[in-house]
Parts: C-alpha cells; structure tokens; sequence
C-alpha cells in the first residue's frame, strides 16, 4: 500500500466539524484543527456494485484522484470510470485498526486516545447511463418544437422533457470533463431552444476536448450559418474540410465556392 504523508493526511482526517470528506460521522470524535508531525495513514477506497462486485479498489490517492477528478466523494455523485458512468448511492467508512498514541506525536490531545489509522471508504455505486436518458429527452423537445402548435399536454410534456434533460446534462458536466459528445450533444439541446450563446460555448468546449474531431468542427460551423455568422462559420467548415470530412468539402463547394 502507498503511504500518505501528513498533507494529504490532513485532508483525509475528520475534520473539527466531525466529517469526513462530505460525510457526518457521529461515531468520529471532533478533531481539533492541529498541525500534525509524522502522520501517516493507509486509507484503502473500495468501489462496488449495488451487487457488491468489485469497481475497482485503491490505496494510491493519485489513482483515486484521476478516477474521481473533480468529483466529490458524496452520494448522488457521478465520476467515468472505464468509459462507464457511475452514481454513489452509499459510502460507509470502516476503521481497520485502532493505534493507542503515547508518542505525543499528534500533540498532548492524542494522547493515550485511540487515533484511526486505517481505514477502508467503502462506496457502492450503480451504473447510469444520464447521457443516454439526456438525449432520449433532448430529441423529444427537439420533435415537439418542430411540431408546433402544441397541445396544452404536449406543452407540459415539452416542460417535462426539457427540465428532465437539463437536470441529466448539468449533472454530467458537473462531474465528467473528458467525453467531448456529452458538451456537444448539450449545446444542441441549448441550440433547440434557441440559447445560442450557451450552445455554442458548450460545443466550443467539446472542440476543446476534441480539437481534432472534424464532425463536432463541422456542426459548429454549421450553427453559424443559421445564426447568420458567415465569417465563422467558414471558419469552422474550413477546419472540418481540412480534417478530412467529406461533409464538409461539399459544404464549402455548395455554399462559399459557386
């Protein structure tokens, strides 16, 4: 097992508000906010399914770190792992073994008091898929706006669609930084709605992602063209062309080389 030394230690501690990263837990006696020495500790995060079949486990906080990214280690949390997304539904923290200190290495306030020193996060996730149902909704305010001259139901349904779409992406985003379709497929959402500044941000970060990815260019220079933006969107077929797609070479003969 890796051994952490006393800054990422301090981070992992329970806190003086008696939690721990995120969590309450009562059973934790407060921790003052003191400087601690030579502290080291072997926290060992395990990941399983609703099924208790093993994720993944991990005592290397840079794994941990790059698995989780941004994320925090709460329930409702979405983190990519293996190119599957997955939502924390519960996280306990096992204590493994209890050290009496008489060293008066963590200051007099340890001392003869049993400090935790290993512990185990254990975290149940379950496999979603937010993206697949962000889309399913998104195409359905997609087909109802087209439509037009909606119902009075088909009005709640598009409110519905839409607010069960947002809610799907913000949490994808929020918590995954490096799949370049979920901003893409996002900033079309925002384009049905005619949210263009927003669309095109969203999309423009999906490029930043996937700078070489001609279709995404391409779309977005597409999206200029129907907002009128005819220096742009040359711009962006042009980088789509360049790339090699087909879609795009004819873009540009049929609407900048006649």
């Amino acid at each position: 097992m890796s051994l952490f030394k006393k800054d990422i230690y301090k981070n992992l501690r329970p806190k003086k508000t008696n939690t721990f990263m995120g969590m309450n837990l009562p059973d934790f006696p407060s921790i003052k906010d003191i400087e601690y020495k030579d502290a080291l500790i072997y926290p060992r995060f395990v990941f399983k399914d609703e099924e208790e079949k093993p994720i993944f486990e991990t005592s290397d906080y840079k794994e941990i770190s790059s698995i989780l990214g941004n994320t925090t280690l709460k329930t409702e949390s979405i983190f990519n792992y293996k190119h599957r997304q997955y939502k924390i539904s519960e996280i306990s923290v096992e204590v493994l073994d209890i050290v009496i200190d008489y060293s008066n290495g963590h200051t007099e306030y340890y001392i003869g008091k049993p400090i935790p020193f290993h512990l185990e996060i254990r975290v149940k996730v379950k496999h979603t898929n937010l993206f697949e149902i962000a889309n399913e909704n998104a195409i359905k305010c997609a087909e109802l706006i087209e439509k037009g001259n909606l119902t009075t139901i088909e009005e709640l349904r598009l409110i519905e669609y839409k607010s069960e779409a947002e809610t799907c992406f913000q949490k994808l985003v929020n918590n995954i930084d490096d799949i370049p379709e979920i901003y893409f497929n996002y900033g079309l959402f925002k384009y049905t709605f005619e949210l263009n500044e927003e669309a095109i941000n969203l999309i423009k970060k999906a490029i930043k992602i996937a700078p070489t990815n001609a279709q995404i260019i391409f779309e977005l220079g597409c999206i200029y063209g129907e907002i009128d933006d005819a220096e742009l969107e040359y711009k962006y077929v042009k980088m789509a062309s360049d790339l090699n797609l087909e879609e795009a070479k004819e873009y540009l003969i049929d609407n900048f080389e006649n």
